[in-house]
């Protein structure tokens, strides 16, 4: 069997890994970052305030005060959200009934 010469030191004779070796040692190769990543490292770049320097982030949350200032009641939900939590559903049972969680229908025939 034929082996890569980059493996020959990782192999046996019969072409098997040697125990501890591996056919990969660098692992696989990274992929890009999450898109998650990507917003967070833009979000943290500094960019000139009215005043002094901000991140992205901070221009952008003083933007959705302004705007909630200004009455979008999307913001000012937004921010409540975000610093008070999202509130609670409650719902009312009315009957005495047990709740049905799953209902098995058998097949016609």
């Amino acid at each position: 069997m034929d082996s890569p010469d980059k493996q020959e030191k990782n192999r046996n004779e019969d072409g098997t890994f040697k125990p501890g070796k591996s056919g990969n040692p660098k692992g696989r190769p990274k992929k890009g970052l999450a898109i998650a990543d990507i917003l967070n490292d833009l979000g943290d770049q500094e960019i000139r305030g009215n005043d002094s320097w901000l991140t992205q982030k901070e221009a952008v949350l003083a933007r959705v005060y302004d705007q909630a200032m200004s009455g979008d009641l999307n913001a000012t939900k937004f921010i409540a959200d975000r610093t008070e939590g999202t509130s609670v559903q409650r719902m009312a049972v009315t009957s005495n009934e047990p709740i049905q969680v799953m209902r098995i229908v058998e097949p016609k025939e």
